[in-house]
């Protein structure tokens, strides 16, 4: 699909035969006004395929605690994904520094103070269940700005670059926390 993209893309004739997909253009489809190209990210964090995809195809990869979204629960688990997605690129002659490296948190929850916090989880069992913020599994965090800013200097330390937040619905006061106390140590 990537390929089939950037050759539509492209602006120039392109033709694709593949397994599952084929596209053809004798030129004129109109390119994106981002150039060079529109950024690709590829999420997960499979370090057989998925991987491999983004050496290959991305320009960002993105990954997360969650099985669904990398399986990156701890400091091992990521530096290992680092270290084979390093290995793709090596392999094909790509610099490892041209991929952006991206955490997904999800969903994050702050709160100015544990109390609040803990009041604010009980809010949210309220509003969403318990079972959802269960699946979220070790993807979740809950924290004080404090506790977030650790976390993510932590991450930041292992290797990523970047961080995307999954906030809940009606969880202003996380959007707020996060604005004002959180990402001003990121900038």
């Amino acid at each position: 699909t990537i390929q089939i993209l950037r050759g539509l893309w492209s602006g120039e004739a392109f033709s694709f035969e593949g397994r599952h997909l084929s596209a053809s253009t004798k030129g004129g489809f109109l390119p994106p006004l981002q150039q060079p190209r529109v950024p690709i990210l590829l999420a997960g964090g499979g370090e057989r395929v998925t991987l491999k995809q983004v050496a290959a195809f991305a320009d960002a990869s993105n990954m997360g605690a969650h099985d669904w979204i990398g399986g990156a629960n701890t400091t091992d688990d990521i530096q290992r994904k680092f270290t084979k997605l390093r290995e793709f690129c090596e392999a094909i002659e790509r610099p490892y520094d041209h991929i952006l490296r991206s955490h997904f948190t999800m969903p994050l929850i702050l709160a100015r103070n544990e109390d609040a916090l803990q009041k604010k989880m009980a809010w949210l069992v309220e509003k969403y269940g318990q079972e959802k913020l269960d699946w979220c599994g070790k993807a979740l965090l809950a924290a004080t700005p404090d506790q977030a800013i650790a976390f993510y200097r932590e991450l930041r330390d292992i290797g990523f670059q970047y961080f995307i937040a999954n906030i809940l619905e009606g969880d202003d006061e996380t959007i707020d926390l996060l604005a004002s106390d959180v990402m001003p140590h990121f900038l």
